[in-house]
């Protein structure tokens, strides 16, 4: 089946990639389908509630491969990458920030009060909203909706 678009290739990749990482307990964050026709990039970030190891980005990206080759998806030459989110990925979802309990957050939102950006630690991660423990507010709930960019903020 030839796909028309890059959003059509990326959600059939992301469901393939998606029945590999059910195996080992992970997730699919995101698919991206970079480049032009003859150098184009598969990038795929997945994660698992307890971290993505090295040897399992392998395994995975080894299955997604094999898969991608059985199909007609992906017609020119590609690269594809498997990779985890990193430290610097952006949190969304509850699951995102239910990895990051007991971190410090920053967070953009668009509530009246308090003000934002606020910093605060990640005391909980309800469906729809985090809790962030914040120095000067105390403990305050913050629905997803409400948020616009949460990143982890890195001590060195």
């Amino acid at each position: 089946m030839m796909f028309q678009t890059t959003a059509q290739i990326e959600e059939a990749v992301f469901e393939i990639a998606e029945r590999s990482l059910k195996q080992i307990g992970g997730y699919v964050l995101d698919v991206t389908l970079r480049g032009s026709r003859g150098s184009q990039v598969m990038v795929i970030t997945a994660d698992t509630e307890t971290g993505i190891t090295l040897d399992e980005l392998t395994q995975v990206s080894r299955e997604i491969e094999s898969a991608l080759d059985q199909t007609d998806y992906l017609t020119d030459r590609y690269t594809l990458q498997v990779t985890s989110p990193g430290l610097d990925w952006p949190l969304t979802t509850a699951r995102d920030f239910r990895r990051r309990k007991g971190e410090k957050v920053r967070l953009e939102h668009i509530l009246p009060e308090p003000p934002s950006p606020m910093e605060g630690e990640i005391q909980k991660a309800s469906e729809d909203a985090v809790t962030i423990q914040n120095e000067t507010q105390g403990e305050l709930a913050i629905p997803y909706d409400h948020i616009v960019r949460g990143k982890v903020i890195l001590e060195w």
